[in-house]
Order: C-alpha cells, then structure tokens, then sequence
C-alpha cells in the first residue's frame, strides 16, 4: 500500500514524513548515513576508491599517462586521464 502511495502522490508521501521529522527508512532529517570509505581499492589503477554509503556501493578507478606531444607542437605535451565509476545498489 505505501508503495503504491509513493508512486501516486510522491509529495504527499514525503510530506508525511517532514511533519513528523524523519525519512522513510526510520532516520532523523539530520542523521546521516552510515559511510565508508576504502582507497586503493584497485591495485592496478593509479588511484581508486570503494566508497559505501547506506546500501549503495561506488567503485571508481583512475589511470593516468603522459602523452607524446603531436610532431606540429613538441612543447605541447599532456597528460590523458582516464575514469571508470560503479555504482551498485
């Protein structure tokens, strides 16, 4: 039955809760979730991080390189970078 309420009057359901001062899953406006966080998690990335926050979980991986300047400007070279993120719910 809730469910069905918050898929019908999302702003009523949500209402509901603020008048009472609490979240839907029972935690006080001003409580936070549980965080965690791991760096390094990825050793073969040059940095990474597996963050969990509540139930959701987030793993981001970076690499980065110097790269070869281009023949038409040899004083310009740059650094590409590259990011993966994972979000798992």
């Amino acid at each position: 039955m809730a469910a069905g309420f918050k898929t019908v009057e999302p702003m009523e359901y949500y209402r509901r809760f603020l008048k009472e001062n609490c979240r839907p899953d029972g935690r006080e406006l001003g409580e936070f979730r549980t965080t965690t966080v791991n760096i390094g998690s990825i050793s073969t990335a040059d940095g990474s991080a597996l963050v969990k926050l509540g139930n959701t979980t987030v793993v981001c991986g970076v690499k980065a390189e110097f790269a070869a300047p281009p023949t038409d400007a040899p004083d310009k070279g740059y650094v590409g970078k590259f990011s993966d993120f994972i979000i798992l719910i």
